[in-house]
């Protein structure tokens, strides 16, 4: 469940995936503010390739899953942080067909 208050916002997002290339899965919260994410579910549906999610384009490596059905990646309630004003980034592979969803919140740095 999101923490919701006066600096929290919830954001979702989902992504389809056929081709290598970055998407981005939830966009950058802007200034002063972080992404916290929950959960991911990747579902692939077909394909032998690697799905990869990463913080930011070409960032830290946050999840790699390969293989068909649903993977699920818990972080709990109070989420994983992303580095401050960085997008969720979903890395595709060729060969793969899947769906990507995530949510969590926005933290608005208090300053």
């Amino acid at each position: 469940m999101a923490r919701e208050n006066d600096y929290n916002l919830n954001v979702q997002g989902i992504v389809s995936v056929t081709t290598t290339g970055d998407s981005t899965l939830i966009a950058a919260p802007g200034a002063n503010k972080t992404n916290k994410v929950q959960l991911i579910n990747i579902t692939i549906a077909s394909g032998t390739g690697v799905i990869q999610i990463e913080d930011g384009v070409g960032g830290d490596l946050l999840a790699q899953v390969a293989g068909t059905g649903s993977h699920i990646i818990a972080f709990g309630d109070y989420g994983l942080k992303q580095t401050a004003n960085t997008l969720l980034n979903v890395v595709g592979a060729a060969t793969t067909v899947g769906t990507i969803t995530a949510v969590g919140y926005v933290e608005e740095a208090r300053i």
